[in-house]
């Protein structure tokens, strides 16, 4: 094996045929990671490979993997389309969800998805409803109310603001926000505190 992109299929011992056609540029580490996430079992699996990979772990067996071709980085969307199409042709019981190659061509929603797709509101603008609510709105203004107050560090200057402190102090503006809340002690050698309004 040359190391370079290949296209792979993970096989099913029990019958020897195909369950996944996968396109790597690092196979060694895509393999590995594969097993990795069948024995993850904090993480619920997402996509029917991962649900086969974690039924076999679970089976206390492991899927086998052969090559099916060794490709270049320019062919290897279209190898990864073969071999899934080719497959599919064979009879191979791929859970496959897309035709290969980059972007999801060939995927379907599920049933439960394209019901809560269909159950959401629509947009009404250019970003859809706002989905916070009127609570949940005043709480955030407040919070960046919060961050917009003058404020003072102890050697008497006063900044506008956080925005403002922490360009003159060359710092991040997270870091004048996280010193207001307790950590660091310091920012740039100065102690700020928020001016009343």
């Amino acid at each position: 094996m040359s190391g370079g992109p290949v296209i792979y299929a993970l096989v099913d011992p029990a019958d020897g045929l195909p369950r996944y056609v996968g396109a790597s540029r690092r196979f060694a580490h895509r393999i590995r990671a594969h097993r990795a996430f069948a024995k993850r079992l904090t993480q619920a699996p997402k996509y029917d490979v991962e649900k086969w990979e974690r039924r076999l772990f679970l089976e206390g067996r492991s899927f086998d993997w052969k090559i099916l071709e060794e490709t270049t980085e320019a062919d290897i969307d279209a190898a990864e389309s073969f071999w899934i199409s080719q497959g599919r042709g064979l009879g191979w019981p791929l859970t496959n969800e897309t035709s290969g190659g980059r972007g999801a061509s060939g995927f379907r929603h599920d049933a439960e998805s394209r019901e809560k797709m269909r159950t959401q509101p629509r947009a009404t603008g250019p970003r859809g409803p706002n989905p916070w609510s009127a609570e949940a709105r005043a709480r955030y203004a407040e919070f960046r109310r919060m961050w917009t107050v003058p404020l003072i560090d102890d050697l008497g200057r006063m900044y506008a603001s956080a925005d403002e402190a922490a360009r003159l102090l060359n710092v991040r503006t997270d870091t004048v926000k996280h010193h207001l809340g307790g950590k660091p002690k310091t920012v740039s050698g100065r102690v700020l505190r928020r001016l009343p309004r």
